[in-house]
């Protein structure tokens, strides 16, 4: 993070500069998005000799106290959040070891968009807003098939799990009459043998 804050100039001379400078140095891909996030980020001020300039409107510097206690344990957390979890990357190279493992463990679902930067959703909002889309239609299926589950009867069930003990059918003069065509098929299929 040092690195970053180091790099990045304290003014530029124009919104335009400060825009081609974020996508030069790699902090926005899409210089379209670049042109809608960059002026926000920014307030116009006087700097001597130099008159109107533009600057970042948060000093970073000054948080440098609290990043390693804002991203310790994150994926920890992360990953034992219950909820269904998407985690959008630029690349797999990001991935730490916690995280690797929790996704091979089916923990969250990774979508990796390759060509994007930290912003992924702005360098490829096409592909971000597909992937998440998907994500959601993923999810709307599972809820309205556990409903379907929730709703559905024990015997029902019983039926769609071959694996679950069958609950013992209600006693019912259809149930009688089916349980006697099975005893007398049983009794023919024996005879013929």
């Amino acid at each position: 993070m040092d690195k970053v804050l180091d790099s990045r100039p304290e003014s530029f001379p124009t919104l335009e500069k400060a825009v081609l400078w974020t996508v030069k140095s790699g902090g926005v891909h899409n210089i379209e998005s670049a042109r809608v996030a960059v002026p926000s980020k920014l307030v116009e001020c006087e700097a001597p000799g130099l008159g109107k300039r533009f600057k970042f409107r948060t000093n970073l510097k000054s948080s440098q106290p609290f990043w390693r206690e804002w991203f310790e344990g994150m994926d920890s957390k992360f990953l034992g959040c219950s909820a269904p979890k998407l985690l959008f990357l630029a690349g797999t190279d990001r991935l730490d070891k916690d995280l690797l493992i929790g996704q091979m463990q089916g923990k969250f679902q990774l979508a990796v968009v390759y060509g994007s930067g930290h912003h992924v959703h702005e360098d490829k909002p096409d592909e971000f807003a597909t992937k998440l889309r998907d994500f959601h239609k993923r999810l709307s299926a599972n809820a309205t098939i556990l409903k379907t589950v929730q709703r559905t009867p024990p015997m029902m069930m019983a039926m769609r799990n071959p694996t679950s003990p069958m609950p013992p059918p209600p006693v019912t003069v259809a149930n009688s009459i089916a349980q006697m065509r099975r005893t007398s098929d049983d009794a023919t299929t024996s005879k013929t043998q």
